[in-house]
């Protein structure tokens, strides 16, 4: 799989040389991440105060490319076509962080 449609909040493309996770498991920790930046924890494990309305946009802008990247990765490994236990986790660990765009996309 090619690298250049991740973005830079990635830490590194899902690789599928000899790492000790499967892509499905490399996957997971991105959506962690993903997470730990929704609750304003930078990469290297720093709470980022929220001093103003204008942070918390700013990191809702940034979760939201986040998201969209790691639901294009969901599609390009085809986790809802080739169905696995690391791959319902993603799906289940996503749903909740989409929910906000599931409901503005709706109005």
């Amino acid at each position: 799989m090619s690298n250049h449609h991740l973005s830079p909040e990635s830490n590194a493309g899902l690789s599928s040389a000899t790492a000790p996770l499967s892509v499905e498991g490399q996957l997971i920790g991105k959506i962690l991440v993903v997470w730990a930046a929704a609750y304003g924890v930078d990469e290297s494990g720093i709470e980022q105060p929220e001093n103003s309305n204008l942070d918390v946009q700013k990191r809702r802008t940034r979760i939201k490319g986040m998201i969209e990247e790691v639901m294009r990765l969901i599609d390009n490994l085809s986790l809802l076509r080739r169905p696995s236990w690391d791959g319902v986790r993603c799906l289940l660990l996503t749903l909740p962080l989409t929910e906000g765009e599931i409901a503005s996309a709706a109005m």
